[in-house]
């Protein structure tokens, strides 16, 4: 889409009576050469990062006092989501509302830099969602055990009385059964890892090896043996894991006041029915002016530009403001007017994010 970035310029002087500005809303049809003339609005673009903390107790949470002497630090599952950023921006798209039409002798004017514009069917949208977060993987516990770390072999023995040479005699039989480890017993397995893999740790930073490493593959070593050692307090202290999420919001306003965003649910995240409502509230800073001073034949011989309006944007809840900026946006400034005989004259660099004249040479 392009949007209003005129350079409109002239090598030749002309009555301005032959040239007619006029809104498109105001015309039936269109018998000579005209041009396409339309002014921007701004939507305003809301990008929120999301955290959210997963708190996974330990499998082995109730023996860390017995084995390891310390307490879990969660015993409970917990997710908690929180706001962590909010980015505000804008973009200009085309104000329907604001299309001209430029008739007349439209061949006295150089329009080498301005193309016919064409119209946009963009209908204004409460709010636009859209999540670009993606899950995070599923560690499981003892992702790395083999078979027999897991089970154990039960011998129970019994006797059988036999008679050899018509002597009694008590002959063992053991009968092994096989079966799952149960939770307190993988616990303390999983201590005395810890304290082999610490022990490891040890004689490596302290050099007691009798074939040691050099720097390289000690740096490595420990950086692995750091890693399993995390891995085996994480089952009896729990684990926390924290995911970023960012979700993008579009609104397209079309008056001052306040617009749904979404819910915040401390254990669900954001969603459209259930925890805390945010708004995006839209206020003025200097009072809006409506210019009124010209009738409408005047107008038609005037060229209309737009001042941006600078506005305060919140994101709120009831009990608290979350985000505040102060913003520039098009649709909420006054209309302003050029003579339209300046085009026969003068070169004119119009701003094609805000409609506001930055030039005139």
């Amino acid at each position: 889409m392009r949007f209003l970035s005129l350079i409109l310029f002239s090598s030749l002087l002309w009555s301005c009576s032959s040239l007619k500005i006029q809104p498109v809303s105001e015309i039936d049809e269109i018998k000579d050469q005209a041009i396409f003339y339309q002014l921007p609005k701004n939507k305003i673009n809301i990008a929120v990062e999301l955290s959210k903390t997963t708190y996974k107790p330990g499998p082995y949470a109730q023996y860390s006092k017995t084995y390891l002497e310390i307490e879990p630090t969660f015993t409970d599952a917990l997710v908690q989501w929180r706001i962590s950023d909010v980015i505000i921006n804008s973009e200009a798209v085309v104000d329907t509302s604001q299309s001209y039409l430029l008739s007349g002798d439209i061949d006295k004017i150089s329009v080498s830099n301005l193309s016919q514009i064409s119209f946009s069917d963009i209908a204004f949208q409460e709010s636009v969602i859209e999540n670009y977060s993606s899950p995070m993987p599923v560690i499981p516990y003892y992702n790395e055990l083999g078979l027999k770390k897991l089970i154990i072999e039960d011998k129970k023995t019994s006797y059988k009385e036999v008679i050899v040479d018509s002597i009694s005699k008590r002959i063992p039989i053991v009968n092994i059964v096989v079966r799952n480890k149960n939770t307190e017993e993988l616990a303390k397995d999983a201590a005395k890892t810890l304290a082999k893999i610490r022990k490891r740790k040890f004689r490596l930073i302290a050099g007691l090896n009798k074939d040691m490493p050099n720097e390289g593959d000690l740096s490595l070593m420990l950086t692995e043996l750091d890693k399993k050692e995390q891995y085996y307090l994480e089952l009896f202290l729990g684990r926390q894991e924290t995911e970023n999420i960012n979700w993008q919001y579009s609104i397209l306003p079309d008056t001052l006041g306040k617009y749904f965003l979404f819910y915040l649910d401390k254990d669900n995240g954001i969603n459209t029915s259930e925890g805390i409502k945010y708004e995006l509230n839209i206020e003025e800073l200097d009072q809006i002016v409506s210019n009124n001073l010209y009738s409408k034949k005047d107008k038609e011989q005037m060229l209309p530009y737009r001042n941006s309006a600078i506005v305060k944007l919140s994101i709120e809840n009831k009990s608290k403001v979350l985000y505040q900026q102060n913003i520039k946006l098009a649709q909420f400034g006054e209309i302003k007017y050029l003579p339209l005989d300046i085009l026969l004259k003068k070169q004119i660099v119009i701003d094609k994010l805000s409609g506001a004249v930055i030039e005139v040479k």
